[in-house]
């Protein structure tokens, strides 16, 4: 039947000529991270598409796929030919199980559920996965519960702290959700914001250590119900109990809500949530599988290759500065890569190194998925008729504690642009996430950050962007709004809610006079403000960096905030949607504006903390910006 069917279709690469058909019969393949490869098969007699099939490789090495056959053209061997296809690219990616990406209920009786487990079982796949739906008695899950969260809260410096969505940034919060489980970070903010199919904020919690997120419990309301829709623990943090204290603080929430019975699933492996599904009282009452298969990788490619392994973590995650480590990559240097690397892109350096046998083809295929996505975003902009002219995404790249939140709700509302995030992590390690970045491509969007000029950025830009903004403040001044904005995070959410710009912060920080904050600001802030400042530059005056950078200054904003508006419209060769752009707020009470100030570090400061920050910025960057040496 193979060798008949692969006659009768043709199975390629997706083009952005596909797009319309991928998006009616397999719209879950658009979108999502990490970046899907997407197949179809065509009619070998007519050219028409009759078969799209979608595969994501995890960085579990686990491949989830999808397939759809027009129901014309089904029983001829295509779907047979689709799946092998995808097999073929999950081997090639590295994958060492391939899943389904969707699952079917046990005891299903609907003919398509019976017809596709049919279908998998007849092709050599079995059930991998099974997904258990538990539900309990609200009252009797809380007392079976409680004895053990109080032993979890007994004293311990590494115990991280539960609270609820109200005390964490909903995009930092989308994106560390998106990092485990996929999906895009702007839909899982719109409904942690409330949007669409809005998770539930009173028993939805967050597990905090520090100011980092490690775990995170997201429920949404069904009347009298809780469902638990996602659990994530960061890897590091797993074994810790944070997914005990997450439930039980979920459960208490939802008694005063008027809640009844509460339900969640597990995977049948996870042995220690069915351990507490049996303490909590809970009964099964209902049942998925997916079904999937072992693969075989070869030798040559489980071999481990040092470089490989460091490329490969750089395409599925995020790419990193000091990616490519090694001296000399078999005859290739370092500077060499990392020019090409920003003269060509991503996929042009991995192509390199596979024309030099550095690495397989496993790395260009998920090279290939995210070219595949951009190519998409592409087609579809196409279609967008934005009155603003914007050619692609606003990137407005800021120096922390710069009034940056108020240009860029501005500048949002001005010229009528939705906000997009392709980050993820916070000051200074914010970076692209190299799934997200094909987002920077499509017209009247604008997206906000605080990511640095390091390699992996502006690879990532340098191939979707021709401009951008870059907006910068006086460090030293900068400084001291944030230990100001520090101290006030601390007494409005505590101080686990402490932005850490790139300081490790003591135990007894907030113990320590004001004076003494500014002194370690000095020391452990400031560089990392300068390092920022001086990455940018560098950027800019790269001719291998064809994005065209335009640096904006929080001081001329401070002077005029028309004449300064007035620089970025005409950056960009656009005009204001709306009549006119609101004024900056009022210094008091508002957190990015606490008063506005300039120079205020000049008074602020002792006459040693002056010195100090004043030797530590450059001459060359206070006379590039118009700032005093002293």
């Amino acid at each position: 039947m193979a060798g008949i069917a692969a006659r009768l279709v043709r199975i390629r690469a997706a083009v952005p000529q596909d797009l319309a058909k991928v998006r009616a019969w397999l719209p879950d393949a658009l979108g999502g991270t990490p970046a899907a490869t997407v197949g179809v098969a065509t009619d070998a007699a007519t050219g028409a598409i009759v078969g799209i099939a979608s595969l994501r490789v995890f960085s579990d090495r686990v491949g989830r796929f999808l397939l759809f056959v027009d129901p014309s053209f089904r029983r001829r061997g295509c779907g047979t030919v689709l799946l092998e296809s995808v097999r073929r690219i999950a081997q090639e990616a590295g994958a060492t199980r391939l899943l389904s990406g969707r699952s079917f209920e046990a005891t299903a009786g609907d003919v398509a559920a019976r017809s596709a487990v049919e279908f998998l079982r007849a092709r050599g796949m079995s059930v991998a996965q099974e997904i258990l739906c538990y539900q309990a008695q609200l009252t009797t899950a809380l007392a079976a519960i409680e004895p053990l969260y109080r032993r979890y809260q007994r004293p311990s410096a590494d115990r991280a702290r539960i609270v609820s969505l109200e005390h964490v940034d909903p995009h930092a919060l989308a994106a560390f959700v998106v990092r485990d489980v996929g999906g895009l970070p702007e839909e899982v903010a719109a409904r942690l914001a409330g949007r669409g199919r809005a998770y539930c904020r009173a028993t939805s919690m967050v597990a905090l250590m520090g100011d980092a997120i490690v775990g995170a419990l997201l429920t949404l309301r069904q009347g009298h119900n809780v469902f638990i829709e996602t659990r994530v623990v960061d890897a590091a943090s797993r074994g810790s109990h944070i997914n005990l204290a997450l439930i039980y603080k979920s459960i208490a929430a939802a008694v005063p809500q008027g809640v009844r019975t509460i339900a969640f699933e597990h995977d049948t492996r996870e042995r220690d949530t069915a351990k507490l599904a049996r303490r909590l009282g809970a009964t099964v009452v209902g049942r998925r599988q997916c079904w999937g298969c072992e693969i075989q990788q070869s030798a040559s490619e489980t071999r481990v290759n040092p470089v490989e392994s460091q490329v490969q973590e750089a395409v599925s995650s995020d790419w990193q500065a000091d990616a490519l480590r090694d001296p000399r990559v078999d005859g290739l240097d370092v500077k060499q890569l990392q020019d090409r690397l920003v003269l060509d892109s991503a996929n042009d350096l991995i192509q390199t190194l596979s024309e030099r046998g550095v690495i397989s083809a496993s790395i260009k295929n998920r090279v290939r998925g995210v070219t595949l996505q951009l190519k998409l975003v592409r087609h579809e902009a196409e279609r967008f008729d934005r009155t603003t002219g914007l050619k692609a995404c606003l990137l407005f790249a800021v120096l922390p504690r710069s009034a940056s939140i108020y240009v860029f709700d501005a500048l949002a509302a001005g010229l009528a642009l939705d906000k997009v995030t392709v980050c993820a992590h916070r000051f200074p390690q914010e970076t692209i996430n190299s799934h997200a970045a094909a987002r920077l491509a499509v017209p009247g969007t604008i997206c906000h950050t605080h990511i640095d000029a390091r390699l992996g950025n502006l690879a990532l830009i340098n191939p979707f962007l021709d401009r951008m903004v870059v907006h910068v403040r006086d460090p030293r001044q900068a400084v001291l709004s944030a230990v100001h904005h520090m101290n006030d995070l601390r007494r409005r959410l505590g101080a686990g809610h402490v932005a850490g710009f790139g300081a490790t912060f003591p135990n007894h920080y907030f113990d320590l006079p004001f004076p003494e904050q500014i002194d370690f600001m000095i020391a452990h802030g400031l560089p990392e403000f300068v390092r920022w400042i001086e990455g940018w530059l560098a950027a800019a005056a790269n001719p291998l960096f064809r994005t065209k950078v335009l640096f904006t200054r929080y001081e001329d904003l401070h002077a005029d905030p028309a004449a300064y508006f007035r620089s970025i419209l005409e950056f960009y060769g656009v005009a204001w949607v709306s009549p006119a752009f609101q004024p900056p707020p009022a210094v008091s009470g508002s957190r990015h504006f606490r008063k506005g100030a300039t120079d205020e570090w000049r008074t602020a400061f002792t006459p040693a903390q002056r010195d100090a920050a004043c030797a530590a910025v450059p001459l060359r960057v206070l006379q590039r910006f118009g700032w005093q040496p002293h």
